[in-house]
């Protein structure tokens, strides 16, 4: 019999986990945090954790430390960048003395787990209710008929931003929003579910492989103003 290893990198929502994990499959899901700056992984979450804390990245890793502060997740070891290249100002915004500055929001618990929520700089403000991208999408990805979502903002003249989505559908379903936004008011305070909801075969991505959520919302905004 042998043993394989699927990795996975920041939050892992459930489905995630189930895809990776199939019956009759030897697999060994690894699962934990790291970011290009810190050169490593930050965190590692232990295997025998997945099936009840799998949406939590883990502990830090040998030889890290890590705090929160104002929210913000900073972490600090023998790995951490110098400094950007020629970039001074960008530099001293990320890095207080030994610790870099995430940009990533998150929450220690009791066993010392970290659980990531978001972006600092992805947060929707939704009329004064702050909105975490992450977490709805987390939500949204439980849903059946959605393979992947990624969750932006729309500017509103009244609310100052809405909370919009762009899903990707698995194969031979189709998308009920009126029955999804129902489900979703079980798991999401009303502010938070997405009003706006548009299919994508495709979504856009960073160099990274991630989607891109600042280029889905211009997309939508681009199509809304053909409208």
């Amino acid at each position: 019999m042998h043993s394989r290893s699927c990795s996975a990198a920041a939050r892992c929502p459930r489905p995630g986990r189930t895809n990776c994990s199939p019956a009759g499959r030897h697999l060994t899901l690894l699962h934990g945090y790291g970011l290009t700056e810190f050169t490593s992984g930050a965190t590692i979450l232990p295997p025998e954790l997945i099936s009840q804390k799998g949406e939590s990245v883990g502990r830090p890793a040998p030889g890290v430390e890590l705090r929160i502060v104002d929210g913000e997740v900073w972490v600090a070891g023998p790995t951490r960048m110098s400094r950007y290249w020629g970039q001074p100002g960008l530099t001293s915004s990320k890095i207080s003395g030994r610790w870099l500055r995430t940009g990533d929001l998150g929450r220690l618990d009791e066993d010392g787990l970290l659980w990531l929520t978001g972006r600092v700089d992805d947060v929707i403000n939704r009329g004064g209710e702050k909105v975490l991208p992450a977490h709805v999408e987390s939500k949204v990805a439980e849903l059946p008929a959605i393979a992947e979502a990624t969750v932006f903002a729309i500017p509103d003249t009244m609310l100052q931003q809405r909370v919009g989505v762009a899903v990707i559908l698995r194969p031979d379903t189709a998308l009920d929003v009126d029955a999804a936004r129902r489900l979703l008011a079980d798991t999401l305070p009303d502010y938070a579910v997405p009003e706006h909801w548009r299919v994508y075969d495709e979504l856009p991505r960073t160099a990274s492989g991630k989607a891109d959520r600042r280029a889905v919302a211009r997309d939508y905004q681009e199509q809304d103003a053909r409208l």
